[in-house]
């Protein structure tokens, strides 16, 4: 099991609204003993209205994935992720939702 915590800086521009944040956030994957090969990882990413800026309240973004290890330093990655945006006297607003799915590459 991996754990770690970082930043996420965001900017959002459309509809006259504009504005961005700097999200903090965590992430976690673990790997099957014995099958080393095979992880899975979450993570979530929030900034408040304190770290918000422009015509944004607010920014959240959570996910799910698994993985499988092709070589030391490539995995195909499958999963599924919600982005919401707060806007600043309105509701806040889905930017993103669904499956996703890709290859990361670590050099």
């Amino acid at each position: 099991v991996t754990a770690g915590a970082g930043l996420r800086g965001v900017f959002v521009s459309g509809d006259g609204d504009n504005g961005g944040a700097v999200a903090p956030g965590v992430q976690a994957e673990a790997r099957l003993p014995g099958h080393e090969r095979l992880g899975a990882s979450v993570y979530g990413y929030y900034a408040p209205n304190i770290v918000s800026f422009g015509d944004i309240d607010s920014y959240r973004d959570i996910g799910a994935a698994l993985s499988y290890e092709l070589i030391r330093n490539a995995a195909l990655y499958v999963g599924y992720r919600n982005v919401k945006v707060g806007v600043d006297n309105g509701p806040s607003v889905t930017v993103d939702t669904g499956f996703f799915g890709g290859l990361n590459l670590r050099f």
